[in-house]
């Protein structure tokens, strides 16, 4: 059986730091290798050892190959205080020998850039960035690069459109659901982010690193979900930088009803025509027998339903309707005073069942756009409820007791 020693948390909490003296410590030594090979060089000090030069007095002496003394210095130019000291500037104490000899060739602005947290993988992103030419007209803005960002990630847009941090503002919380990790990189069109817990560095293509809040990343993040149309908030889901309106949903409509009715399509058109040849052959095939035309003559009876709700009518959508919910509707409809009939009062979510899924869309971007209907309503189940549980008449409008 294994035996632990235990210690105290005053030792605990000085054994880390003992740590992370001594990693800061390999750094400031290839800060202060570098430095003294530059001294070396600068004076021709190896001259006085017979060496010709000083990767001939390295490699001899040390066993330096000539690229490690190139990193050495190169190392000491770009990370010591004043480029040339055998100190290290504050900034990079805890970057890590790897990650600043990864930084070497990042241009000085980009090393605003990087914070210790950020791992070589998304240095080397960086540095692949600035030597690729961007896509432009993809993300050319702040605003359309972070409506991208929630396109390629559609479960954070949902995570964060459904949380509770969402409505109240807490940002903390919210960073939690796009930048768990603590570190995170997205690359789009004209811009490179690099995503920290306390900030967001930006960088535009050739252009100064900028820094951004993640305050100011929700404010612009919530203004594009709010104006994402509500038939987008469903798989899959796309991200609408700007608000699309009413009409693209009443176009399609006007698409479904041509579709429907074959006009301007020939396919459709000689479909429905090859149809009505070959139903009215059957029929005179069978004219002439007794039996088939009385069979024929009940089940035509059998279709014709007698008073069913215009609402109510889905055949022109196509659907099958069972003929039980069909006599339940029919019973549900009322005697007006003056003896005539009209049409049942229905909840909304009774109209949307009778609608095709292109009417529903259309019918629910109209709602949003009249304001009947919040994107944040959908984060809320009692909210949903009693929207759809709202009467209204025939066209879907909310009834309103005058």
């Amino acid at each position: 059986m294994e035996e632990y020693t235990q210690i105290t948390l005053d030792e605990w909490v000085q054994l880390k730091e003992n740590l992370k003296r001594d990693l800061v410590g390999v750094q400031e030594s290839f800060v202060r290798i570098g430095y003294t090979l530059r001294k070396i060089e600068e004076e021709k000090l190896y001259e006085q050892d017979g060496y010709k030069n000083i990767t001939e007095f390295a490699k001899t002496e040390y066993g330096l190959n000539p690229s490690a003394v190139s990193r050495f210095m190169s190392i000491n130019r770009k990370y010591s205080v004043n480029g040339y000291s055998d100190q290290l500037r504050p900034e990079f104490i805890q970057m890590g020998s790897s990650k600043l000899s990864e930084m070497l060739s990042l241009p000085d602005q980009d090393l605003e850039m990087i914070r210790p947290e950020a791992t070589r993988e998304a240095i080397r992103e960086l540095k692949q960035f600035n030597r690729e030419e961007a896509e432009s007209g993809t993300a050319d803005d702040i605003r359309e690069l972070i409506g991208k960002f929630f396109e390629d990630n559609a479960d954070d847009l949902e995570a964060l459109r459904t949380s509770e941090a969402y409505h109240t503002g807490e940002v903390d919380k919210l960073i939690e659901i796009v930048n768990p990790g603590g570190t995170r990189t997205y690359k789009k069109g004209l811009y490179f982010l690099m995503m920290y817990e306390q900030e967001i560095k930006v960088k535009k293509f050739k252009g100064t690193p900028q820094t951004m809040s993640w305050a100011e990343f929700f404010s612009i993040a919530k203004e594009i979900i709010e104006n994402i149309p509500i038939a987008d908030l469903k798989e899959p889901m796309e991200v609408c930088v700007n608000e699309a309106g009413p009409e693209a949903g009443s176009k399609a409509v006007i698409e479904e009803e041509k579709a429907d009715s074959g006009e301007d399509d020939p396919v459709t058109a000689a479909s429905d025509k090859n149809e009505s040849t070959v139903a009215a052959g059957s029929t005179d095939e069978k004219e002439d027998d007794p039996k088939d035309s009385a069979d024929k003559a009940e089940s035509e009876t059998e279709k014709t339903p007698e008073k069913i709700a215009p609402a109510q009518d889905s055949a022109e959508e196509g659907d099958a309707r069972p003929e039980e919910e069909v006599e339940k509707e029919r019973i549900e409809l009322e005697e007006d005073p003056v003896g005539g009939i009209t049409a049942r009062c229905q909840t909304r979510k009774e109209y949307l069942d009778s609608l095709s899924i292109y009417r529903m869309a259309n019918y629910m971007n109209e709602e949003y756009a009249r304001k009947n209907l919040q994107a944040s309503t959908l984060c809320y189940p009692s909210q949903i409820i009693d929207w759809l549980t709202q009467e209204v008449d025939a066209q879907g409008r909310e009834i309103v007791d005058v």
